[in-house]
């Protein structure tokens, strides 16, 4: 028996992946899921991929010049304040009086004057202090832009931030880092990351002709592979030999017909490649306009606050349930949705409530109905107590009444005041 497979909901994607855009008209869509995209259009993507990759790697290469030029500038127009400074101070200190002045410097910077500012920035013995992360990026010299809007960046909240910020930086160059070293293994990450198979570029029953080097004693070798060649174009076993043999009592000889043949088969197997890898990242990018399509679909049925015969009054309800949506529906990897709720001992019978409400469609009026006929059967019950109650009570007092001189008063008869 087949072991069955399990998949961890946790690592599934979820539509709060995607951002949220508004909904493409339905003859735009129809439109997009109608293009065919030949071969020569997947080839011609991916040159235009491979120039832009070229492109962004020529722009950090200035962007890095730019960011150097800054730098220097910066130095210069430091060393061009301290050399100010020193023009403008008249103060001349002695050994014991310099040492006082750093001493201060050092404990309480707060309380020097400009005059003795700008005698130890002359020295070179001074800097004004920056923020925080200024000296941070001063000790390690790695520059981050940080959008802090409104929170302090010395706080909590602004490190959180800027740890962020970091960390996508990092994330960028060292992706970027893979690409220019191992462009090949780059590629196999962006495919699998497309949502394609490592199998699609790299298969065990394959030849890899990229690593292949014909070497010009082995005709064995250099037959073997006009064979494949050969077989490759469509010709039987038979027809590829005498092909080989051929080429064999060429002018050109075996070698040099084997390496052509090598070519071929590579520059082949590199533009199958190139396809593989435009099919997966265009099937990846239709995939990514359909979840932001959905995500977007959730958002505007979630806002107007209408789900079928259900009415969301409270607009922070509205908010709190897209994002509730948002994070149990995940995509099947082809054209549709599912929603998948975890479960556990407490939550298991809310997830099966939700699990029947799915299964009835949305439609509980039989279980509504029978749910009022029991609430109608228990005022009924109450209201049939409540008389049996009321004529005990009646009875009671006729008893009493005629027993009323023969027994002594108790203490139901005074009014309490």
């Amino acid at each position: 028996m087949a072991k069955e497979q399990t998949t961890d909901v946790n690592s599934l994607p979820t539509l709060d992946d995607f951002t949220e855009v508004g909904l493409l008209t339905k003859q735009k869509v129809e439109a997009s899921n109608s293009i065919t995209k030949t071969q020569a259009e997947l080839q011609n993507e991916a040159k235009l991929q491979e120039e832009k990759n070229k492109l962004e790697i020529e722009n950090k290469a200035k962007q890095d010049q730019l960011d150097k030029a800054k730098q220097d500038q910066a130095k210069l127009e430091e060393e061009k304040k301290r050399t100010e400074a020193a023009a403008k101070t008249t103060v001349t200190l002695d050994a014991n009086q310099e040492a006082a002045l750093i001493d201060k410097a050092e404990k309480t910077p707060e309380t020097l004057t400009e005059e003795e500012k700008d005698y130890l920035i002359a020295k070179g013995l001074f800097e004004e202090p920056g923020s925080f992360w200024e000296d941070v990026q001063k000790i390690h010299g790695i520059q981050v832009e940080v959008d802090y809007k409104n929170v302090d960046p010395e706080s909590p909240e602004g490190a959180a931030l800027r740890d962020q910020a970091l960390f996508i930086k990092a994330q960028k160059e060292q992706l970027q880092y893979l690409q220019d070293t191992y462009p090949k293994a780059y590629q196999v990450l962006e495919h699998i990351a497309n949502g394609g198979q490592l199998e699609d570029l790299v298969n065990a029953d394959q030849v890899d002709f990229s690593k292949v080097v014909l070497d010009k004693d082995n005709k064995e070798a250099q037959k073997a592979l006009l064979t494949d060649y050969y077989l490759s174009k469509g010709f039987d076993q038979k027809r590829a030999t005498r092909m080989v043999e051929a080429d064999e009592d060429s002018k050109e000889g075996l070698l040099e017909v084997a390496n052509a043949a090598l070519k071929e088969l590579q520059k082949a197997q590199e533009d199958n490649q190139k396809i593989v890898l435009a099919e997966a990242k265009a099937k990846k990018e239709a995939q990514d306009k359909r979840n932001i399509q959905f995500k977007a679909a959730i958002k505007q049925v979630t806002d107007a606050g209408k789900l079928g015969d259900f009415t969301i009054l409270n607009k922070a309800d509205r908010e709190a349930f897209y994002q509730h949506a948002i994070k149990n529906i995940y995509s099947d990897g082809k054209d549709g949705y599912q929603i998948v709720l975890p479960v556990n001992d407490k939550s298991l019978i809310p997830v099966l409530q939700q699990l029947f409400f799915g299964f009835k469609e949305g439609k509980l009026d039989d279980f509504v109905k029978k749910e009022a006929q029991t609430q109608m059967v228990r005022k009924l019950q109450r209201r049939v107590s409540q008389a049996t109650v009321t004529t005990a009570s009646q009875d009671a007092a006729a008893i009493a009444a005629a027993n009323k001189a023969k027994a002594l008063p108790t203490f139901d008869v005074f009014t309490a005041k």
